[in-house]
C-alpha cells in the first residue's frame, strides 16, 4: 500500500479508537459516519484536506451531520482495538476496491466485519483484504 493511503487508513482507524476511548455507541456511529456526506465527499475522494487533517477537525464537521451519541454501557460494546480496526479495514477496503463507504457498509455490513475481527486481526491487512473480498464477493 502507497503510504499516502496508509496515513487515510490510520487516520481513520485513530478516530475510530479515539471515539470508542471516549465511550461512544460505536454500533450507531460507525454506520452513520461511512454513509455520511462527509466520509463519502471527503475521505472517500482521491485527494482531500481532511484526509490528511487531525481526526479532531472530522469529528467537528460529522458533528454538523448527526449526534454522535455516547455508549449504552451494554455488555456488547465495542472496544478500543476492535474500533480501530474496523476502521482501518474499511478504509483500506474503501480505497483498494474504490467502493463508496456508503455502498460499503451494506455489502459489507458492521455486524458481518466484526465477526471477521477474530480470524483475521492477527493477519496483514492485504491477506485481511482478500479473505474479506472473496467472502464478501466485492
Amino acid at each position: 500500500m502507497e503510504e499516502v493511503n496508509r496515513i487515510i487508513c490510520v487516520n481513520q482507524q485513530d478516530l475510530f479508537e479515539l471515539l470508542s476511548k471516549r465511550r461512544v455507541d460505536m454500533y450507531t456511529f460507525i454506520p452513520q459516519y461511512m454513509t455520511s456526506a462527509f466520509c463519502n465527499r471527503e475521505i472517500d475522494s482521491d485527494y482531500s484536506f481532511f484526509q490528511f487533517a487531525d481526526v479532531e477537525d472530522w469529528i467537528d464537521f460529522l458533528k454538523k451531520e448527526f449526534k454522535i451519541l455516547p455508549d449504552p454501557f451494554t455488555k456488547d460494546r465495542i472496544d478500543t482495538i476492535t474500533s480501530g480496526w474496523i476502521g482501518f479495514t474499511y478504509r483500506y477496503l474503501q480505497i483498494k476496491t474504490k467502493i463508496s463507504s456508503r455502498e460499503l457498509i451494506d455489502k459489507i455490513p458492521l455486524e458481518n466485519l466484526l465477526n471477521s475481527y477474530a480470524g483475521l486481526h492477527t493477519v496483514d491487512e492485504d491477506m485481511a483484504y482478500d479473505i474479506i473480498v472473496k467472502d464478501f464477493c466485492l
